[in-house]
């Protein structure tokens, strides 16, 4: 396949590698799964370029209405990855059941011998029954699969680059939290669907599923423990039982889903990773932080981790074998840990501080020296040419000529009036254009940044100019000669000569008249205008310099400059982490090396805008000085984000430390020493902690990712790789320090510590007879039995598979009966209790076979006739025992695992040959000689 993107990322600026080929579909079953499809939204996918993003695909699924959050993070983080969230509800089943055939209701019916129960659905979420969560996922099959088919052909389209992902293998990963009713109900029957719909595509994949299991239980109800633990262990035997009849090459097992049948393949889940309680945090939350960032990692198979993942994934198959007790060793767990470069943040961070400094930059100072007021006064300041600008030329010297001959005093009076409204005529054109050229002229000077450094700065050159104008008005009125008019009587008397001297000093008085005031209606309408912009500047000053204070109480220093991230949680790791770079003023050497001259642009433009407001009105100066701060720290993120966005990990580690390179890789050597150490604390996480109880085919695997650009730096993070030594404690958990893997995710040094091959029988939470979950189901299954109440299971069928013995293959029972070292003779067939339910006919001995719903002499859950086992056919019996009557479900059994009368109605005392559950049997058998339920093959580690 052809790829339109480097991979090393360098090749284009701010271009991101292509990262995915292989189509992902995430779904999330219930609120708290939800978090880690907010997680993978929020944080990851906008890492990725868009192509990358159409590869993915998210489904949420919740019996409760889902957060809006949801499609908000969507569409601004990663509006191109596709997206569908579905609200699961079904009506009272009643009258659908009714119209079902026998054996698709024992899929939504669970039975006790008080009768049957059918999923209800409330208004909060499935109530943690797990019955409601399966009965949601198969009334609602129909519309869950169309999903499934829609994001599965969106996903494996054309890219926007226009190019077709590798459609031949896809992964699903399914999320679940297993405490509740929604998630650890509806996971059966949601990985069968999901298989399903890759089959009928004819699609390859593999099925992953992230489950998280109940842990922080400290302010939990002890009954709701108990729920929460039952729930827990009922939703992965379920699975395992599906797995194992799939896994059966004998006969074809067949899941009912409503009105829908499914067939369960070989296979049907890849691997189950467990989350519960660890040193590092067991908030659900935070283990849905863990989840999404595993996710993230393994399916980026084109770049460090995700491609190394996809490269040992065919070795880890040989993975799939099953421990001495027949369990499928297909559980795993995963560590994802990080130490990020965290570019958008700390330009955040950078941008807050570079701004609160250029906001008191902008508010602060503003003193002019002596020069420079001279400079302005001398050179710049227009006032002074005031009296300039107003001149007449001879055209209008001619509007009133000297007159050949004088006529009467008043001829001559009406000449000089005349001469009077031309002049006054042109000075207020001239007056006109003097106030624009000035005004322009005072705009000009804020245009030049020496002038414009600060506003109290720019208040300074206009209180300076207002005085300029002020003495000019001064001048004038000095300089202004007393106008001293004759009466016509007295022009008469005149002789001829001193008329026409009269005649030139009154047209000369009348012109300079005119010019004071022309000058002086300038000065004035300057100083009007200064004394404004004076005020102007009072409101800016004040605006900002209430909006820094602001800034500072809001944030004093980001977190990001004190090793902290926005979003702290304890996976991943700022690289500038105390421990790893104790000085803390080494960031200060970044920042220096990020920007010089890009804030006093900034600066000089935020001033510019605000020095061309100063004629407004204040509330329009308040906006102005407002929207300018904001834009100020706008501005400042976008120049770091241009400076930080391409920087790669171990360059900023090279740029806290110019050449040294010691501290360089002890600063490398500190982050992955604590990735060694988080990695060796975490109780879900060391294989140690299982010791022999860990399956022989356990494969612990630590994948180490960075993005080195050349031999030099490879071989820097080899010797502090070397130096820190290996994941997991040393001994039996001991992992060497891994491969070092080449990422083109150049802002992260990635850590995914991993086990693989695990049974359910080796994870303590699970297998601890003593407080574990298989005591929590014990209990409760007799509650349902006995009491009735909430069933554990989801379906009478899931109840079987798990509960009869016998049901699937058991190694430890074939060795003893083949007369190994261990072989002890078969119980008698009255020891019917709780780990005591051999009896004659199990296992090739006499007796006959159990079978489910072929077609034959048989029952089918209490049906009339003989009693059939899963695809057999004849005249046999449920536990391959001789069974006189049959017993359906609901109605007294014969036999039952959990301590129940074999024979008649459930009465107060149990009869003689029968053993309740918790009671001692007479005499007791030694438990590795007959056949477990799954049940007993989780407990059987834990008891020997």
């Amino acid at each position: 396949m052809s790829m339109s993107y480097p991979t090393n990322g360098r090749s284009a600026p701010n271009a991101r590698a292509e990262r995915i080929s292989r189509p992902v579909l995430n779904i999330y079953i219930g609120t708290k799964a939800s978090y880690a499809g907010l997680w993978i939204a929020k944080y990851e996918l906008p890492t990725l370029n868009r192509a990358d993003q159409e590869r993915v695909g998210s489904l949420y699924l919740d019996l409760e209405p889902l957060s809006e959050e949801i499609d908000r993070i969507h569409q601004e983080t990663s509006d191109a990855a596709p997206m569908i969230k579905q609200t699961l509800r079904f009506p009272d089943l009643s009258q659908y059941t009714e119209g079902l055939p026998q054996e698709q209701r024992v899929w939504l019916q669970v039975s006790n011998p008080y009768g049957t129960r059918l999923p209800e659905y409330t208004r909060m979420g499935a109530g943690g029954i797990r019955q409601n969560g399966h009965g949601a996922i198969a009334y609602n099959s129909s519309i869950i699969e169309q999903h499934l088919e829609a994001l599965l052909n969106n996903i494996s389209a054309v890219d926007s680059a226009g190019h077709a992902p590798d459609t031949d293998l896809m992964t699903i990963n399914i999320v679940c939290f297993l405490g509740g009713g929604t998630g650890s109900g509806s996971l059966p029957a949601l990985t069968a669907l999901a298989r399903h719909v890759l089959r009928k595509q004819n699609r390859g994949g593999n099925i992953f599923v992230y489950a998280m299991l109940p842990v922080n239980v400290g302010n939990v109800a002890p009954e709701r423990q108990t729920l929460q633990k039952s729930n827990s262990l009922a939703a992965l035997l379920e699975l395992e039982a599906l797995m194992l009849k799939g896994d059966d090459k004998s006969q074809a097992f067949i899941m009912d889903l409503g009105n829908r049948q499914i067939r369960v393949p070989g296979g049907l889940v890849d691997e189950i990773f467990l989350f519960d309680d660890t040193q590092l945090g067991d908030q659900v939350d935070q283990m849905a932080q863990l989840i999404g960032m595993a996710i993230a990692m393994r399916m980026q198979n084109l770049s460090g981790i995700g491609k190394k993942e996809q490269a040992v994934r065919p070795d880890l198959t040989a993975l799939q074998e099953h421990d001495d007790g027949g369990l499928i060793t297909n559980v795993g767990s995963v560590c994802p840990l990080e130490v990020v470069f965290p570019a958008k943040d700390l330009a955040t961070g950078f941008a807050r501080r570079r701004a609160e400094a250029l906001l008191r930059q902008a508010t602060e100072g503003g003193a002019l020296d002596y020069r420079e007021q001279d400079l302005l006064r001398n050179q710049v300041c227009p006032a002074r040419r005031v009296m300039e600008v107003f001149h007449i030329s001879d055209r209008e010297r001619r509007a009133a000529p000297e007159p050949r001959r004088w006529g009467s005093a008043s001829e001559i009076i009406q000449a000089v009036n005349r001469y009077s409204t031309v002049v006054e005529q042109r000075f207020q054109e001239q007056k006109d254009e003097a106030l624009k050229e000035q005004l322009s002229a005072l705009d000009g000077v804020f245009q030049n940044g020496v002038w414009a450094s600060s506003l109290p700065r720019m208040k300074a050159v206009l209180e300076l100019f207002e005085e300029e104008y002020k003495k000019v008005k001064e001048l004038t009125f000095a300089s202004g000669a007393m106008m001293n008019r004759v009466s016509p009587d007295q022009m008469a008397a005149m002789n001829d000569r001193q008329r026409k001297a009269y005649y030139g000093q009154a047209c000369s008085e009348e012109l300079q008249r005119h010019r004071i005031v022309a000058s002086n209606a300038v000065a004035d309408t300057l100083i009007q205008e200064l004394e404004k912009r004076i005020r102007m500047v009072d409101v800016m000053l004040t605006t900002l310099r209430y909006t820094q204070q602001r800034w500072e109480a809001d944030h004093s220093e980001s977190p990001e400059m004190r090793g902290q991230l926005t979003q702290e949680h304890p996976y991943r790791h700022n690289v500038f982490d105390p421990a790893a770079i104790p000085d803390p003023n080494a960031i200060n050497e970044l920042d220096t090396a990020v920007t010089t001259s890009e804030a006093d642009r900034i600066l000089k433009s935020a001033l510019e805008r605000m020095a061309g407001a100063l004629g407004s009105d204040e509330r329009s100066a308040r906006e102005t000085a407002g929207r300018e701060a904001t834009a100020m720290m706008d501005n400042m993120i976008a120049a770091y984000h241009r400076a930080l966005d391409e920087m790669r990990l171990l360059e900023v580690i090279q740029l806290v430390y110019p050449k040294d390179r010691a501290q360089q890789e002890a600063a490398l050597a500190n982050h992955m020493r604590w990735m060694a150490t988080t990695s060796r604390s975490t109780l879900r996480h060391d294989p140690s902690l299982w010791g022999d109880q860990a399956h022989r085919q356990l494969e612990v695997r630590a994948h180490l990712a960075v993005d080195y650009e050349d031999e030099r730096e490879r071989q820097s993070v080899e010797r502090a790789r070397q130096s820190t030594g290996g994941f997991g404690g040393r001994g039996v958990g001991y992992v060497p320090p891994g491969e070092l893997l080449q990422s083109n995710d150049r802002a992260r040094l990635q850590l995914l510590f991993s086990h693989h091959g695990v049974s359910l029988s080796a994870v303590p939470f699970l297998s601890d007879a003593a407080g574990g979950c298989v005591k929590s189901l014990k209990d409760r299954q007799k509650i349902w039995e006995m009491q009735g109440g909430i069933p554990v299971f989801s379906s009478n069928v899931m109840q079987d598979l798990v509960l009869r013995p016998g049901a699937f293959f058991d190694p430890a029972y074939e060795k003893a009966m083949q007369g190994g070292a261990s072989a002890v003779p078969a119980p008698a067939p009255t020891m019917t209790g709780y780990g005591d339910d051999l009896a004659p006919g199990a296992y090739g001995q006499p007796g006959n076979q159990s079978g489910y719903g072929q077609l034959g002499n048989q029952s089918v859950y209490g049906q009339p006739g003989n009693q059939g086992s899963y695809g057999q056919p004849g005249n046999q019996s449920v536990y391959g025992q001789p069974q006189t009557p049959p017993s359906p479900y609901g109605q007294p059994p014969t036999s039952n695992a959990y301590g129940m009368p074999a024979t008649g109605p459930y009465p107060a005392q149990s009869p003689a040959g029968s053993q309740m559950y918790g009671a001692q049997a007479t005499p007791p058998a030694p438990p590795i000689t007959q056949p477990r339920n799954l049940v007993d093959r989780v407990e059987r580690r834990a008891r020997n």
